[in-house]
């Protein structure tokens, strides 16, 4: 267990394993009671000998949450999980934004983006089409 307590910082980190036996470390998040982020006990020492031990906290919209930890080097918070994996726009399998393991987190590919765009232009040209025929209709009139 990691404890750093402060004025500025406080950080609480507890080791254990997983299901499958993997070493794990949850990180308390000091904004939100009771909540915590997971992730691989590797992952965890490499981001804490990157950016140090600093309070980690939930932000954003609800939904849309991230997991951030203060880089007093670059004066700004980081993502942790865009850390992780060094890469934005990071996407979490299971949706859980505190699961941070690496087999958790993703980074959408071309191809994704590609496939999200191809959905969208097919759904402006089919209501196109609807616009069309429905402008088209002959109306009748049922006046005697």
């Amino acid at each position: 267990m990691t404890d750093t307590n402060n004025t500025h910082h406080y950080h609480e980190a507890v080791e254990g394993l997983d299901q499958a036996g993997r070493e794990i470390v949850s990180v308390k998040i000091t904004n939100r009671k009771g909540k915590r982020a997971v992730l691989y006990k590797r992952d965890y020492e490499h981001f804490v000998a990157r950016y140090g031990l600093h309070a980690w906290i939930l932000t954003g919209p609800k939904g849309y949450e991230y997991v951030r930890s203060y880089a007093p080097k670059e004066r700004r918070y980081v993502i942790v999980a865009q850390a992780i994996i060094d890469a934005k726009g990071v996407r979490y399998i299971d949706g859980d934004r505190c699961n941070l393991r690496l087999s958790n987190l993703f980074k959408p590919t071309r191809d994704t983006r590609a496939a999200r765009e191809r959905r969208a232009r097919e759904a402006r040209e089919y209501h196109a089409r609807l616009r069309a025929q429905s402008s088209n209709t002959p109306t009748r009139n049922y006046s005697p």
